[in-house]
């Protein structure tokens, strides 16, 4: 019976050894997010781990600055190089976790992932290592939670495919202000400020000032620039090295400036500093090299190539900071270089001919914008821009197609007709202050106040509106005044003349004229005749012809 327990209980331990030699592992989550700068961390845990080994496994390691692994309880071991090695020091299964740390990169950008394998094999009590297994962790970087980050990329995108040579250097300065401040935004916490970094960054491009829409040129300037920076002050005396310090530092500050004359001022101030400059005496013989810079500086831009131009201006730089040079052999090299330069300039020998273009471009300029519509004046204004800068091309297909293009829009310039406006106008004026039409004052006069604002308008189908709502203004008007005429009332126009239609001026009433002379002057005769016998009639009655009575009032009292 205890020999039975004695085996139970062997039977029992060895089984639970068996058990504890098999580790369960707490499997990763298989996604994990991080921003930018951030560390994200990944964890694996096992409960009972003897040893471990393995590698890890990064798809797109440039996501990531730094990687490390830390691993805790009892194990010891170390990683390097994406490789690593734990034990347990006592030879027992033990509980561990191990983190694995990624720095992200400043270079990432939201939705960049990268897949982590976890690739590892465990051993077990004896030692002897088990089958090699994955773990697969999906990195991905985003933002903030709630954060869109979509305007701001889109924008840094757009002022990153952008050259400098092509604005002026001051618009381009503020550019990337802005776009500096835009990148750091990608780091920010708040979606105020990463709006705000894409507005501002938005509004510095708007903002941009191409060079040639300013018909500057600054290319004398620059080349001075480089001349005189290529130039050594130990080679020259202090004073005349101090003159053209300060002209050099007012040449780079008008790099910034949109006048030509400024540019230019700027450009001659420098120039005639490098010519002013006192070499050291030193014994060497500048002759050559003077003659072939004088030469160079004598010959004009437009008359060659780019490149063999280009190849000149490299060589007249050295030639020029050769100048100071102490070492007779670099100055003799430097002007071979110069007159070598000069022989291999190439000419112009199809120079591009802008007569035509220059001509449209004057015609353009000379009209008066009040003249036409709006929408033709619109389309002149975007050739001329296209042929101004045509003007500085040097294919002759491209300037003379601006040049038709150009002379297209300013034969399809549509002007503006305003007579049907002005003369419904002056037929309503003559109504404005009429006594018989109080009631239709306010509508004419607020109708002629709006009406005589389209003068300035450049579409005609407004001006044609207008017209449309007098002429019918001026219909109820003539209606209104239909209306007011009546049999008894005569309206007392304008007195028209009739000439005669007889072929001998109405001849035949003279013939009448003395008969009705006669007739009139024997009826007025008859009248006065008339009047004359009623008077006389009248004057007899009034004579009292009653016979005569003795009367006495005694009689009475009898």
């Amino acid at each position: 019976m205890k020999l039975f327990k004695r085996i139970l209980v062997l039977f029992l331990t060895a089984l639970l050894a068996v058990c504890t030699a098999v580790p369960a592992f707490a499997a990763a989550d298989p996604t994990a997010t991080g921003r930018v700068g951030e560390t994200v961390n990944i964890t694996f845990t096992f409960d009972a781990v003897v040893g471990i080994e393995g590698r890890v496994i990064l798809s797109n390691p440039d996501l990531f600055t730094s990687s490390s692994l830390s691993a805790t309880g009892a194990m010891v071991g170390g990683y390097s190089g994406g490789n690593f090695m734990y034990y347990s020091p006592t030879g027992d299964n033990v509980p561990s976790t191990y983190t694995l740390m990624l720095k992200v990169s400043e270079n990432a950008k939201p939705g960049d992932t990268c897949t982590v394998t976890f690739e590892y094999a465990l051993s077990n009590l004896e030692g002897i290592m088990g089958e090699v297994k994955q773990d697969v962790v999906q990195v991905t970087i985003k933002s903030a939670p709630d954060l869109n980050f979509d305007e701001l990329n889109e924008q840094i995108r757009i002022a990153e495919s952008l050259k400098s040579t092509d604005y002026t250097s001051a618009s381009w300065s503020a550019l990337q202000t802005a776009l500096k401040n835009a990148k750091n935004a990608l780091k920010s916490t708040t979606q105020e400020g990463i709006d705000s970094a894409a507005a501002a960054l938005k509004t510095a491009i708007a903002n941009l000032k191409p060079v040639t829409s300013l018909n500057v040129d600054y290319s004398e300037l620059v080349k001075q620039i480089k001349i005189a920076e290529a130039l050594n002050s130990k080679n020259y005396t202090a004073a005349s090295w101090s003159n053209l310090t300060k002209a050099l530092n007012t040449a780079k500050a008008a790099l910034k400036s949109e006048s030509q004359t400024e540019v230019n001022s700027a450009a001659t101030a420098l120039k005639n500093a490098i010519a002013s400059l006192v070499a050291v005496p030193n014994g060497v013989d500048y002759t050559e090299l003077n003659k072939q810079i004088a030469i160079a500086e004598g010959l004009k831009k437009a008359d060659y190539t780019a490149d063999s131009w280009a190849a000149l201006e490299s060589a007249l730089v050295n030639a020029i900071a050769a100048r100071g040079i102490s070492n007779q052999a670099t100055v003799d090299t430097a002007a071979t270089a110069l007159k070598n330069a000069i022989s291999a300039l190439v000419r112009v020998t199809n120079a591009v001919d802008y007569t035509e273009l220059e001509k449209q471009i004057a015609i353009a300029e000379g009209l008066d914008e009040s003249l036409y519509t709006d929408a033709s004046w619109e389309n002149l204004l975007e050739k001329l821009e296209a042929a101004k800068l045509a003007a500085t091309g040097k294919d002759q297909a491209e300037v003379d197609a601006a040049t038709a293009a150009l002379k297209t829009a300013i034969a399809a310039l549509v002007r503006m007709d305003y007579q049907a406006l002005h003369d419904i106008i002056a037929a309503i004026k003559k109504h404005a202050e009429d006594e018989n039409l109080s009631g239709l004052w306010l509508k004419m006069h607020e109708l002629l106040e709006k009406a005589s604002a389209m003068f300035e308008s450049g579409d005609q189908a407004e001006v044609d509106a207008y017209v449309a709502q007098l002429s019918a203004l001026l219909a109820e008007i003539i209606k209104e005044i239909e209306s007011l005429k009546d049999a008894n009332q005569v309206i007392v126009g304008d007195p028209q003349i009739t000439y005669p239609t007889d072929p001998y001026c109405n001849i035949g009433m003279h013939r009448v004229w003395p008969i009705l002379f006669w007739v009139s002057f024997a009826l007025n005769l008859c009248t006065v005749a008339v009047v004359v016998y009623i008077y006389i009639n009248k004057r007899k009655k009034t004579t009292d012809d009653t016979p005569l009575v003795d009367y006495d009032i005694a009689d009475d009292a009898e």
